[in-house]
């Protein structure tokens, strides 16, 4: 079109319906859509063929020529057309024996879509008259050219007001309307709306039908209707207070430290590690840049206090650096100063504003933005895409903390307009790049938008996830420390705090804060410090020690609103409380929201709860020399390093080894002064109680849980495989890695976690706890045979010998088959697939049967039914208990004991 006001017009069409209207009646207006359009270029529908909401299926006829087209309406407002949509409407063409499919959009074409189209440009006139596509602005011409419509250039607006370049035929439920949006003066995008009949172009006034149009859930439901369109400046229509201007100017980017114990964000000289995800989010964004990547999303993922904001930072300044010609101009925004809907059109707005003024790329004039539909369609920004792309430059927009604002309700809308944001900038598919931070130990509830919006995402955005520091992260980030505290950090110190912190970056930084003001003071000297299991609750009580009654008031209510306002706080609590608290680093301003130091710290305000850390340390010490160390400590409570070397008949190095395992299991405390080891707990089943928790929370044991479930089988080797992933980072030679399994399994099993035979490891969650130390199995396993419990029903078993002996493969669930055929030693081993016994080629179920009926736990059971026939399952069951030489729960009695009678019922019947 011509111009508006001076400025070039952009028509589009938009479908949208209040909540009260059905999907039906949603599907009506997209059909007559579709209807005017075909009779715009003289076809007739002549059949309807499918009618929901968002989807129109229509079969219609040329009137003069007779040929059918195949039409396909669809109005999304949440995603793009997909190229399979493409193919999907010409598979029709063929499938309805008609000469053409048309497809009539009002939502953006996705990039692959778009590439479908532009390759058919060069295809023979009838091949292109095959797939015909009218979008959304081409929908809207076709209507103002055959007069369905009044042409917007032809309403009548005053000169005064900013008009948005895009213009939309906005086709609801309470009629149809030419929307024309009223630029904000300053920030740049949308404020206001002003509604126009699409009949005549005169503006709409009646307050009742403007009052149905705001509840119409169009792209413009966030902006201002405007009731009364007159000459007076644009500051009289709005309030007294400029509501986007002040969000505007509160988008701050994330915060920094000021230096190293700051616990704000990590400066990029105090950062470490993270190398390979620096590395893999920067080929990323080089990947935007030469036009090769398939996504304009990407996602950094990681539980709280992982280094999320800081790893953000770093990543700021290699996008900066200029000897690498800055090419990429990163924009992380912290999304807790978020207070409306509008928050990600005003950031977008801010990252470029931002850009412009650091001298990124050369652009003379505002950049402006339309509606969240159309975010990229004002003149000015394609503008500066264009220079984006000429100079091969890329701007990243980050969304921080961006699961933080799920706990505002006022917020919800924010969520719908990030997801129409990122469509709008993964179809665009230019030299702009939207990136998220995610909590991934937050909770969202499913019936959240945000919990939509992060999930819709997921296969269109690149993701990565920060895994815990490696052991050698973890030295870096030490000798960082030892330059803070400009004396080297002795080495009994630095493996405490090494093996304390875990890996977790947000407990190291704790931790060597935590050091360093205890040195710094004078109050320890290093080798005093961490003599004992850590106890972060302790930390956190030292946080509000020293703290009045107006202080914890304070921090409580920041804690509780977070992010807080400012000023209100500022108004219930006096200045002068909230300036302590900022000068005691508990709380951290950011423009006008208060915020506590850590999230992970704010959750202990509120519930006086510390976070669940998953133990991570394996012990060195094997579990028989852990018990005479245990001992010892049982009958004399303080002990020397000399007396155990003695005890245990062991050297100084292996000595310090068990002590050290005694402090990080949490049986003990070392008094290094006195040059003693302290037991911490009282008599035997406090001891061998803390032992199991240790176990019980141990991470490997836990993983296994979740990827195997509750009472799993799984072989060593597996168990090693879940080890790499809990140990992500850690550069161990395979040998070490069986070695440490090995090790943790006779661990769990000592303490009845697990039980072990030849072929696998059970998982055992029924076992009581042991109370004395001589329930603790600690001589080394013996090698010991598998027992017949049935784990697979005989039908199963005869067809895996089947495939078996055709030369298959086993998949995952054959894993019980291998158990029972391991069982009845007709294989060497579960993960040996050579029978010892080869089956015979008939007869093969007398065979197996032969096999089983000799198995003492199948006579054991033939016994006692023979003699009470009554004999429950559950006491059949404690055959196998009692020849395992193991305690079994009921439930898992019943589990076998069924098992059994299963087989010995079968075997009963094969030899009669």
């Amino acid at each position: 079109m011509d111009l508006l006001n001076g400025a070039s017009v952009k028509v589009r069409t938009e479908i949208a319906v209040d909540e009260k209207t059905s999907t039906t009646e949603q599907g009506r207006l997209l059909e007559d859509l579709g209807r005017e359009v075909l009779e715009t270029q003289n076809h007739s529908v002549i059949q309807e063929i499918r009618l929901t909401g968002a989807e129109v299926d229509l079969l219609a006829t040329h009137k003069n020529t007779g040929e059918k087209v195949f039409v396909e309406c669809k109005a999304y407002r949440d995603k793009t057309i997909s190229a399979e949509v493409l193919a999907k409407l010409l598979g029709n063409v063929d499938i309805q024996d008609v000469q053409a499919g048309w497809l009539m959009t009002t939502s953006e074409l996705g990039k692959d879509a778009k590439g479908i189209i532009e390759k058919r440009q060069s295809r023979p006139p009838e091949e292109r008259r095959r797939l015909q596509v009218y979008t959304s602005e081409q929908m809207a011409q076709l209507l103002i050219q055959s007069g369905r419509c009044v042409d917007p250039r032809a309403i009548n607006l005053p000169q005064e007001y900013r008009y948005s370049e895009e213009v939309t035929l906005l086709i609801s439920n309470v009629g149809r309307f030419w929307a024309i949006p009223i630029v904000h003066a300053s920030a740049g995008i949308p404020q206001k709306v002003a509604y126009f009949h699409a009949e005549d172009g005169a503006l709409v006034t009646d307050g009742k039908v403007l009052d149905s149009l705001a509840k119409v859930n169009s792209t413009f439901e966030s902006l201002e209707v405007i009731r009364e369109l007159t000459s007076k400046r644009l500051s009289k229509l709005v309030s007294s207070v400029d509501v986007i201007k002040d969000e505007f100017d509160n988008i701050v980017p994330v915060p920094m430290a000021v230096d190293w114990s700051d616990y704000r964000p990590a400066r990029p000289v105090d950062f470490v590690g993270r190398e390979m995800a620096q590395n893999d989010a920067m080929n990323f964004f080089d990947s935007v840049r030469r036009g090769t990547a398939s996504s304009r999303l990407i996602a950094i993922k990681s539980p709280s206090g992982w280094g999320k904001s800081s790893f953000l930072n770093k990543l700021r300044e290699r996008c900066r650096d200029k000897n690498k010609g800055s090419r990429f101009y990163l924009y992380p925004v912290d999304c807790r100063t978020a207070v409306s809907g509008r928050y990600a059109e005003l950031a977008l707005k801010k990252c470029f504003d931002s850009a412009i003024e650091d001298g990124f790329f050369e652009f003379d004039e505002p950049v402006t933005f339309g509606s969240s539909s159309g975010v990229f369609s004002e003149a000015s920004i394609r503008r500066a895409l264009e220079v984006l792309k000429s100079e091969q430059k890329i701007i990243i927009l980050f969304f921080d903390q961006f699961e933080e604002v799920t706990t505002k309700v006022e917020l919800e809308d924010l969520f719908g307009s990030v997801q129409s944001l990122s469509y709008a900038v993964d179809a665009l598919a230019e030299n702009v790049v939207l990136g998220f931070s995610w909590k991934t130990d937050g909770t969202v509830p499913q019936d959240h938008p945000a919990y939509h919006t992060w999930h819709n995402l997921a296969d269109r955005r690149y993701e990565i996830e920060l895994s815990p520091f490696s052991a050698a992260e973890v030295t870096n980030a030490l000798n960082k420390f030892s330059k803070q505290l400009k004396n080297p950090i002795n080495a009994q110190l630095k493996r405490m705090l090494s093996d304390h912190c875990q890996g977790y970056p947000w407990l190291l930084k704790k931790l060597c804060i935590h050091v360093f003001q205890v040195l710094v003071k004078g109050n320890a000297a290093q080798s005093d410090i961490l003599n004992k299991a850590l106890n972060v609750e302790e930390l956190f009580k030292k946080d509000l020690s020293g703290l009045n009654a107006n202080e914890h008031a304070c921090l409580r209510r920041i804690a509780l609103e977070s992010p807080a306002e400012f000023f209100q706080i500022e108004n219930t609590f006096d200045g002068d409380t909230v300036k302590r608290l900022i000068d005691k680093r508990l709380i951290i301003r950011n423009a006008t929201k208060l915020i506590l130091y850590w999230d992970i710290f704010r959750d202990y305000v509120l519930t006086e709860r510390v976070p669940f850390i998953p133990i991570r340390y394996i012990p060195r010490t094997h579990v028989s020399s852990y018990k005479q160390a245990l001992q010892a400590l049982l009958e004399k409570r303080r002990i020397t390093q000399s007396t155990l070397e003695r005890r245990l008949k062991i050297g100084a190095g292996t000595a310090d080894n068990v002590a050290r395992d005694l402090v990080m299991i949490g049986n003990a405390e070392r008094l290094r002064k006195e040059g003693k080891i302290e037991l911490l707990q009282d008599g035997e089943a406090a001891v061998c109680g803390a032992i199991h928790r240790f176990l019980l929370n141990h991470e490997v044991l836990r993983r296994l849980v979740v990827v195997h479930g509750p009472g799993f089988k799984v072989s060593e080797s597996q168990i090693a495989e879940i080890m790499k992933d809990v140990f992500l980072g850690s550069d161990f030679a395979e040998k070490t890695w069986l070695t440490y399994t090995k090790l943790f399994v006779r661990w769990l099993e000592a303490f009845k976690l697990i039980s072990t035979s030849v072929d696998n490891v059970e998982h055992t969650p029924d076992i009581p706890i042991p109370k004395r130390l001589a329930e603790v199995v600690s001589q080394p396993r013996r090698s010991r045979s598998r027992i017949f419990i049935g784990e697979a029903p005989p039908q199963r078993v005869l067809d895996f010998i089947s495939r078996l002996q055709k030369g298959e493969t086993p998949s995952a669930t054959d894993r019980n088959s291998l158990y029972v055929l391991r069982a009845l030693n007709l294989i060497p081993a579960a993960n040996v697939l050579s029978f010892i016994e080869n089956p015979p080629r008939h007869g093969v179920e007398k065979w197996l049967a032969s096999k089983v009926a000799v198995q003492p736990t199948i006579t054991a059971v033939w016994r006692a039914l023979d003699e009470r026939p009554e004999t429950s399952p559950v006491h059949l069951g404690e055959f196998v208990a009692v020849l395992r030489g193991s305690k079994l729960s009921d439930a898992s009695k019943l589990r076998y004991g069924t098992s059994l009678q299963v087989w010995l019922r079968w075997a009963q019947q094969i030899l009669g």
